[in-house]
């Protein structure tokens, strides 16, 4: 995307002409860490006028950015933890105040929305708390979709996780009633 501003790009049956991406904002993870080509990845990434990081260390991605907004660790900060293969959501509780100027990401993006004239349509008038409520109990409706009754945030967050059922071998896609079935390919 970066690299060919204008190119067409086939993706999913459509043509779709690259951007020309002036700014670059990136949060969580650090491609210059991961990446398998960093030479191109930087050659990419210095086309950007602008960068913005949002980082609690002073990584090989805070050190492209024009501007570093001071992040919050995942102990200084209420969160949610878990992946798609994982069997259990850990309700990960702060353990420390932010340190220095660090901020959590909502209420740091809150403020930029505000500056920019939209913090009640961003923020749908949720904090950090109220953010984690609502993605909780939108995965939890979901999962009572697909047969399986979680409790409800308040428990969760109390009790600290939850394990979920084991799926089948064989049956690691699925999809959600009244959606289209996943494609897979062969192995």
């Amino acid at each position: 995307m970066l690299e060919r501003p204008g190119g067409i790009l086939q993706y999913n049956g459509r043509d779709i002409t690259l951007p020309d991406i002036r700014m670059i904002w990136w949060a969580g993870g650090n491609p210059f860490h991961h990446h398998q080509d960093l030479p191109r990845l930087q050659r990419a990434w210095s086309r950007a006028e602008t960068i913005v990081v949002q980082e609690p260390w002073w990584t090989a991605v805070a050190r492209q950015a024009d501007i570093v907004l001071p992040a919050t660790t995942t102990l200084e900060r209420n969160d949610i933890a878990s992946s798609s293969r994982d069997r259990f959501l850990r309700a990960m509780h702060q353990a420390i105040p932010p340190v220095a100027e660090a901020r959590n990401d909502v209420d740091m993006l809150a403020d930029v929305a505000e500056a920019l004239g939209f913090r009640d349509r961003f923020t749908e008038q949720r904090d950090e708390g109220a953010w984690l409520r609502h993605i909780y109990e939108q995965w939890r409706l979901t999962c009572g979709r697909l047969g399986y009754e979680a409790p409800d945030f308040d428990r969760f967050w109390a009790e600290g996780h939850i394990e979920v059922p084991p799926v089948p071998v064989g049956e690691e896609y699925t999809h959600l009633p009244n959606s289209p079935p996943v494609r897979r390919t062969s192995r």
